[in-house]
C-alpha cells in the first residue's frame, strides 16, 4: 500500500475536524458517569491559541470513528474537552503546518485511558514545526506537471511518528500552475518523494530525481521546522504503450474459461514484484484476454485468488521488450473451496445475532492473498478458488462493538488447530467457526519499580483468551497512557493472559524500529457485562518481573 508518511488516520482525523469548523458537532456522550480533559498545547514552548484539539477513540479501526469531543485553545494554550464517555482515546491537538509527536504507534498525540466519572487534569501537549519538502514536477521536455499529487514516504524506521497522510489513496499535496509542490507538516527523518502518473489499467510512480525504481531513488533529509528546496522530479519521456493478449483454459480439458477474473503486476528489475495486483481485468466469452496500456517490462497474470473464482492458476511471466506479447495460455486447474457456518458465543441477543451479515470470512495460505466473502444473515458462507494444501480462516467485523477472535474451527466435529488440509478440487463443506463475542473490560494499572526505564520507552498491554486457537492473531496491543493505566474492552468470558511489554528504541541499523525489553504476565477471569481489575507490576531491576491481581 502507498502511503504518505505511513498513516491515514490522521487525515480522517483532520477530515472530520473540517466538519466541526463547518459546525456539525461530533456525537458526545450524554450518559451517567462522563469524563472530562483539561490541558494546554505549546509550540516552542509558549503558548498556542486558536487550535483544534479533538478527542479520537482509539479502536485502531480504519476508517477511525468521528472525533466524540473537541474544542479550540484560548490566549493560554488552554482547552478543555468534555462530556466523553469512560475508554481509550488520542488527545491530539491538529495544526497543518505542525506535528504532534505520538506517544504510540497508533495515532498522533497523547494517549489517555478514562475511567467512569473521571476529569483529567494537566494535560500537556506540544506541537513543533515541521520540515518541508518543495520542488517542481517536469516533463521531460521540461513542460510543468499540473495538478499531480506527490507522495512523501518516511523511510527512517527508527521514527515512530504517525503524520499527516492519505485518505482512500489520495494525497492532499499536489502540484500548482507552474508544476510546483509543497509537502509540509513533516518531523524529522530520511524521505523517498515520488508522483504517480495513471494510465489506462495502470499506475506507475517516478522518484526524486527522476527515476522509475525505487531503490534508485535519492532520499531527501529533513530537518524539523526547515525547508529542502529543488526536490526536482523529471518524468521519463513518453513511450508507446504496448498488449498483452491470451487465454485462460481448463487444464483437465483444453476447454476455454469464460468471464473468469484476473490479477495481473509488474515485475521489479530485482525480479521482485512491484505493488499490488491489478483486479479487474476478465476473459471473455471465448476465454481470451487482453491487459493493455503496457510500458515495457516484465509482467506476471494468473487467475485471481480474491475474485471468488471456481479456479486456480499458477503464474504465467512475460516480458514486454518492442512489440505486443501474444498467445499467453493460462491453465486453469478447479480449485477447491471451504464452506460453513460462524456460531458467535457468549451471546443469544438477537442485535448480537443480526451482526453476522457483517462478519467477512477469509481463507488462504500463509503470506499469500486469499478470497474472502461476506457471510450470509444465518452465518453461512462458501470460500472457492483455493489450492490445494493447508490453508487458514480468519474473521473479521465493521461492527465496531465487536471484537472477534477465532475460538476453534471445527471440521466434522473435529479442531483443526493447525489449520485445515484441502486436496485439488476438494469441496469441503460442514465447518463451524466458532467464535468469540463479549463485553466484558478489564481496568488495570501497570507499575514500574526497581529503576527508570530508558529514555524512549513505551509500554503497551495486550489480552488473549487462554483457549484462543491462533493465539497471535488476536493479542493486539493497546498503549498504556502515561499514568500507567490501561483500559481492555469487548471481551468475551473467559480466562485471559494480560501481558505488559516495555519497548525501546532500536539501535542505529535495526531492521526494526523497536525492540522489547522486558514483559510481565498475569491470568485473569473476565465475565462479559462485568469489569475486572489487575495492575502490573514491571521490576526493571530483576531478571524476572511479577504481576499482582487486585
Amino acid at each position: 500500500m502507498r502511503v504518505f508518511a505511513s498513516i491515514a488516520i490522521c487525515f480522517a482525523i483532520l477530515s472530520g475536524a473540517s466538519d466541526i469548523q463547518a459546525g456539525q458537532e461530533p456525537a458526545a456522550s450524554s450518559q451517567e458517569g462522563a469524563c472530562s480533559i483539561t490541558g494546554r498545547v505549546t509550540i516552542e514552548n509558549e503558548a498556542a491559541q486558536d487550535i483544534a484539539v479533538v478527542l479520537q477513540p482509539a479502536t485502531g479501526s480504519y476508517p477511525p470513528p468521528p472525533p466524540v469531543a473537541h474544542a479550540t485553545t484560548d490566549k493560554e494554550g488552554r482547552f478543555k474537552l468534555t462530556n466523553a464517555a469512560p475508554g481509550r482515546y488520542h488527545v491530539i491537538p491538529l495544526a497543518a503546518a505542525y506535528f504532534a509527536p505520538s506517544e504510540d504507534r497508533v495515532a498522533p498525540g497523547k494517549p489517555v485511558t478514562l475511567l467512569k466519572g473521571e476529569n483529567l487534569e494537566g494535560v500537556e501537549l506540544e506541537l513543533i514545526p515541521g520540515g518541508v519538502i518543495t520542488g517542481r514536477v517536469t516533463t521531460a521536455g521540461g513542460y510543468p506537471v499540473i495538478g499531480r499529487e506527490i507522495y512523501a514516504r518516511l523511510i527512517d524506521l527508527r521514527v515512530l511518528q504517525r503524520l499527516p497522510g492519505v485518505s482512500h489513496g489520495e494525497s492532499r499535496f499536489k502540484t500548482d500552475d507552474r508544476g510546483i509542490y509543497r509537502v509540509y507538516g513533516l518531523p524529522a527523518g530520511r524521505y523517498i518523494v515520488s508522483v504517480q502518473s495513471q494510465g489506462r489499467g495502470r499506475s506507475a510512480s517516478t522518484f526524486h530525481p527522476g527515476v522509475t525504481e525505487e531503490s534508485q531513488a535519492k532520499p531527501i533529509e529533513v530537518l524539523a521546522g526547515k525547508v529542502v528546496e529543488n526536490v526536482e522530479i523529471r518524468l521519463p519521456p513518453i513511450t508507446r504503450d504496448y498488449e498483452a493478449s491470451g487465454r485462460v483454459v481448463d487444464e483437465a480439458t483444453g476447454q476455454p474459461i469464460t468471464k473468469i477474473k484476473l490479477d495481473w503486476g509488474e515485475i521489479g528489475i530485482d525480479l521482485k514484484r512491484v505493488g499490488s495486483y491489478i483486479l479487474g481485468h476478465a476473459s471473455n466469452e471465448r476465454g481470451e484476454f487482453r491487459l493493455p496500456d503496457l510500458k515495457q517490462g516484465r509482467y506476471t497474470v494468473c487467475v485471481s485468488s480474491s475474485s471468488l473464482n471456481e479456479y486456480y492458476s499458477d503464474q504465467i511471466s512475460f516480458e514486454i521488450v518492442d512489440q505486443d506479447v501474444t498467445g499467453l495460455e493460462i491453465k486453469a486447474r478447479r480449485a477447491a473451496s471451504l464452506s460453513g457456518k460462524v456460531v458467535i458465543e457468549g451471546s443469544t441477543d438477537p442485535a448480537v445475532q443480526s451482526d453476522l451479515s457483517h462478519i467477512s470470512v477469509a481463507a488462504g495460505k500463509v503470506g499469500e492473498m486469499g478470497s474472502d466473502t461476506q457471510t450470509g444473515a444465518d452465518g453461512r458462507f462458501r470460500l472457492p478458488g483455493l489450492p490445494p494444501g493447508k490453508v487458514w480462516i480468519w474473521v473479521s467485523s465493521n461492527i465496531q462493538r465487536q471484537r472477534l477472535a477465532v475460538l476453534r474451527i471445527e471440521r466434522d466435529g473435529v479442531p483443526q488447530p493447525e489449520g485445515i488440509e484441502v486436496a485439488a478440487g476438494e469441496q469441503v463443506a460442514g465447518l463451524r467457526l466458532i467464535v468469540a463475542y463479549g463485553n466484558g473490560i478489564v481496568s488495570g494499572q501497570a507499575q514500574v519499580v526497581g529503576g527508570t526505564l530508558p529514555e524512549g520507552a513505551r509500554l503497551s498491554v495486550s489480552a488473549v483468551r487462554s483457549d484462543i486457537q491462533n493465539r497471535q492473531e488476536f493479542a493486539q496491543a493497546f498503549s498504556v497512557d502515561a499514568r500507567g493505566r490501561f483500559l481492555l474492552e469487548k471481551l468475551a468470558t473467559g480466562v485471559y493472559e494480560i501481558t505488559l511489554t516495555v519497548y525501546v528504541p532500536s539501535p542505529p541499523g535495526a531492521t526494526m524500529p523497536l525492540r522489547r525489553l522486558a514483559s510481565v504476565k498475569q491470568t485473569v477471569s473476565v465475565t462479559s457485562g462485568a469489569e475486572s481489575q489487575v495492575t502490573l507490576v514491571l521490576d526493571v531491576s530483576a531478571a524476572n518481573v511479577k504481576g499482582e491481581k487486585r
